[in-house]
């Protein structure tokens, strides 16, 4: 198995599959997203490099927010799976019964905002639990909101449209094809492009 180890020889197409799916199969060589999906260690460190490596080229704070996003979305995820795993403890019977797994489980929903009293029978218990159920709803809520502006930010920023926008705008008299240019070399399109509008600008 392949892989593409350095943005000179990634296809832009590729990376640009691997960052909007989340996949890095995207960077296995031959890869066009029909065969089956492997997990590979060093495939995993690759992709952190490449990532790294594209952040630190391309810069720029729409970057930055994005994974700033990305973080915060992986955060709540497990904010809510810790406090769904910590209320199915406090509701099994052999729990209840138990002192210090109970009063463990509610200190650690403490850490997440959440004071469940120590002391308490079993009806208030149902109350309180109850109480931290309906308020997960409003994690669900901002994990939604991250996913529809992430959404958002992968539409805006359509591949198509840029390689459309940068052959026209550097009026090389042909469309460049993802398929066909390395990442290295589409962000060297980018930077001509940019120096002609300010070059331009200047006039």
């Amino acid at each position: 198995m392949m892989f593409y180890e350095s943005l000179d020889d990634c296809p832009l197409y590729n990376l640009d599959k691997f960052m909007t799916q989340d996949n890095d199969n995207w960077l296995i060589q031959g890869f066009d997203g029909r065969q089956p999906i492997v997990k590979d260690d060093k495939l995993t460190e690759i992709a952190i490099k490449l990532k790294d490596e594209y952040f630190d080229i391309a810069g720029g704070d729409m970057f930055v927010q994005k994974l700033q996003k990305g973080a915060k979305r992986d955060y709540l995820l497990l904010k809510y799976d810790a406090i769904k795993h910590l209320l199915e403890l406090l509701m099994n019977d052999a729990v209840i019964n138990n002192a210090e797994t109970r009063l463990f489980c509610i200190q650690q929903l403490r850490k997440f905002g959440y004071d469940l009293p120590e002391i308490n029978d079993y009806e208030g218990d149902v109350i309180a639990i109850n109480g931290v159920i309906s308020s997960m709803d409003g994690i669900i809520t901002q994990i939604h909101i991250i996913d529809d502006d992430l959404k958002r930010e992968t539409a805006k920023s359509n591949l198509n449209k840029e390689l459309i926008l940068v052959s026209m705008g550097l009026e090389l008299g042909y469309r460049l094809d993802a398929k066909a240019i390395s990442v290295t070399e589409w962000l060297e399109y980018v930077n001509l492009l940019k120096e002609k509008t300010e070059r331009l600008k200047d006039k």
